[in-house]
């Protein structure tokens, strides 16, 4: 924090916005970028090399049994994996016997809406509403449960806070619209 960027390989980032400086940064994984740096504190800029690689962007923090049969999942965010992420934790706690799952949606600040969507699926009845929108000079956009909870009707408890934000919101809405889930927290 704090560094100021003043060239990546041998361009200036002077005329640069964030965005143009992020897109000299990436490249394919294995690469070598050299970036050269002004810090605060010393008197001349610091050059490094970084070899490229790929971000983990987990969304599922956490993902145990709090009791026998009684699971908790906490979704961080929801992002590009986040489905795929909750369909392996589950499969790991085993839907066939939970007997209770507690989903930690507390700080959440949301992310994908159609990530969204596809955790709400999981839970709910195929053909059951999960949200819909509209814009003003749009018609209304309904997303439906498609593949539905497969019979897996363990009690549910969403937690949330008034950090709970966007697709976090979406998911904990549908739940209780629907009588899913118990949402606990504050709002």
């Amino acid at each position: 924090p704090g560094d100021v960027i003043l060239k990546v390989n041998d361009t200036s980032t002077d005329k640069l916005n964030t965005t143009e400086v992020a897109d000299l940064l990436k490249g394919p994984k294995g690469t070598t970028v050299r970036i050269l740096v002004q810090r605060e504190g010393q008197a001349e800029p610091m050059q490094f090399s970084i070899v490229r690689d790929e971000i983990p962007r987990a969304s599922i923090d956490h993902a145990f049994f709090l009791a026998p049969n009684i699971g908790y999942v906490r979704i961080s965010s929801f992002n590009e994996t986040t489905t795929q992420e909750m369909k392996d934790k589950l499969q790991e706690l085993n839907p066939a016997t939970l007997k209770g799952l507690i989903l930690d949606l507390r700080n959440n600040p949301g992310g994908l809406l159609n990530e969204g969507v596809s955790i709400a699926d999981l839970f709910l009845q195929k053909g059951q509403l999960i949200v819909s929108h509209r814009g003003r000079a749009s018609r209304e956009k309904r997303y439906m449960a498609t593949r539905g909870n497969r019979g897996y009707d363990y009690p549910l408890v969403i937690l949330i806070n008034r950090y709970t934000a966007s697709a976090a919101e979406i998911v904990s809405g549908a739940m209780q619209e629907h009588d899913r889930g118990l949402v606990v927290g504050e709002g």
